[in-house]
């Protein structure tokens, strides 16, 4: 197995709102430089221009975009600026053995409609503040309970997500969870 890695972030979705879909040249301009020491190259700019503008879309059938995952890199640098970075858990996901942790990754929803990867990762999902207590609640459980599987997501990540996700709660905030290999 490779590594993977998990990182959640804590927000309400309005306030990354004032980042996405801004038609405003000079705020997009604004935006771009701010985020442009982010960057590794000239493509990483592009698709954070997409991401700023909210131009893309993605395949109907399918969610994702031949992009996507180029978008997705791009949303996370918008959420390290305006929501700090946050440490990157590894874990190793597997809807039989880690089944919290799969829908915790891959079953939330898309924001801003910001397509999937064609490769399965990057990936991005949102949990509203309703969903993330419950997540919250079946990972608390596997956590008493101890059911966390070394190898896979073990007691310390465990306990940094259920973290996280205390933290939502008691702000009644929602959790963006991004995953990557």
């Amino acid at each position: 197995m490779g590594s993977h890695f998990v990182a959640v972030y804590v927000c309400d979705l309005e306030i990354l709102g004032h980042y996405i879909g801004v038609s405003e040249s000079s705020k997009v301009q604004d935006i771009l430089e701010r985020l442009r020491p982010r960057c590794h190259d000239e493509g990483q700019m592009k698709a954070l221009d997409k991401v700023v503008r909210k131009i893309y879309k993605a395949d109907p059938e399918t969610g994702e975009s031949a992009d996507g995952h180029d978008l997705i890199r791009a949303f996370r640098l918008i959420c390290e600026e305006h929501l700090g970075e946050q440490e990157s858990l590894e874990v190793y996901e597997d809807p039989d053995e880690t089944p919290t942790l799969w829908k915790f990754i891959f079953e939330g929803e898309a924001p801003f409609e910001i397509p999937l990867s064609p490769y399965g990762n990057p990936a991005v999902s949102w949990h509203s503040p309703k969903h993330a207590t419950a997540i919250l609640d079946l990972f608390k459980r596997e956590l008493e309970e101890k059911r966390f599987k070394k190898g896979f997501l073990g007691e310390e990540e465990l306990k940094s997500i259920v973290q996280k996700l205390s933290s939502a709660q008691s702000g009644n905030q929602g959790a963006l969870v991004f995953y990557e290999q």
